[in-house]
């Protein structure tokens, strides 16, 4: 979780996809991924638009 909190938070939708989509690796190394994801998808579509 350390190496994911010290990315950059993304300024556009386009970064926020793929910022998303670099979380996707560790969907499988970390427990309840869906819950944090779930939250930062929630956030692209709040801030970036759908």
């Amino acid at each position: 979780m350390a190496a994911i909190a010290e990315l950059p938070f993304p300024k556009s939708k386009k970064g926020m996809q793929a910022f998303l989509g670099a979380l996707n690796y560790y969907n499988r190394f970390i427990q309840n991924m869906a819950v944090y994801g779930a939250v930062l998808y929630q956030l692209k579509d709040d801030d970036f638009g759908h």
